[in-house]
Formats: structure tokens, C-alpha cells, sequence
């Protein structure tokens, strides 16, 4: 690879980096970190654009939500809560009370999930990359921390 017109400092800075020295590392990311995280935000920015626009994300938030009322309308009429509410990719469980926070993230998190209770509600609102493993996975979490609190 041919490494453009650089100077013999830089040439021994790349020569530093290709052997993987932390110290190299560590400079580069110290004199350029603003552009560095400019480059990655726009990636990142693009990646995401590029994911919503290569699937059909509105079919896919329409499913989300079929599986979100699938799995937390049972809960309607729990001992304990107070609504169940679906929007979209977004599911609630109101309680009648404040989430007992380390209780519910306990169960949820032995459920496989991580969920961030909020006052007297339990929410979630799933990637629309997520698939019905990964849904029924989270309303099951939600389901186990309300039994929890």
C-alpha cells in the first residue's frame, strides 16, 4: 500500500501502528480524536440509514408490535397493574405502584434482558432489526419483572 507523501515521522508513526504499538495507538487517537469521531458518526449515521432503507421498517414495526400485544396482553388485569399499552415498537406496563427497580431488573435480566424501569413503568422498545425470538424473548423479560415487583 502505498502510504502518499509522508514525512519520515509519519512514515515511522504508520510503521508504529502496523506492529501494533499501544503507544501509537494512543497518539494517533490523541491528535486526531475529534476527526476521528466526525468519520465515525457519519458512519454509523449511514450504517443505520442504510439498514432502515434496505427493509421495509414500517412492515417490520407493524410485527413488533403484533408480538408485543401477543406477549404483554395478558398482563391486562394482573394483580398489581394498572394498563398495558402498545404503540408501534413500543410496549408499556403501568403498575399501580413504583417498580421495585433491583427486583425487576434482577428477573429480566434472568430472563435474558436488560430493561430500565421508570417510576411505575416497565417499557421496552425493541430494535426493529429485532425478530420474534427476540421480541417474545423481551415481552417474557417484562412478564417475569412484573411478577417481580
Amino acid at each position: 500500500m502505498d502510504d502518499l507523501a509522508v514525512g519520515p515521522a509519519e512514515r515511522a508513526l504508520l510503521d508504529a501502528l502496523r506492529r501494533g504499538d499501544e503507544n501509537a495507538f494512543a497518539r494517533v487517537v490523541g491528535e486526531h480524536h475529534a476527526s476521528l469521531r466526525r468519520v465515525a458518526r457519519l458512519y454509523v449515521a449511514n450504517a443505520a440509514i442504510a439498514i432502515l432503507r434496505a427493509q421495509d421498517w414500517q412492515a417490520q414495526v407493524r410485527h413488533i408490535e403484533k408480538g408485543l400485544r401477543a406477549g404483554l396482553e395478558p398482563l391486562r388485569g394482573a394483580a398489581g397493574v394498572t394498563d398495558v399499552r402498545v404503540l408501534g415498537a413500543i410496549g408499556v406496563v403501568q403498575l399501580d405502584h413504583a417498580v421495585d427497580v433491583a427486583a425487576a431488573t434482577a428477573a429480566a435480566v434472568a430472563a435474558g434482558v436488560w430493561l430500565r424501569p421508570f417510576r411505575d413503568l416497565i417499557y421496552t422498545m425493541p430494535p426493529y432489526v429485532a425478530d420474534d425470538a427476540d421480541v417474545a424473548r423481551i415481552t417474557q423479560g417484562i412478564v417475569a419483572a412484573v411478577s417481580a415487583t
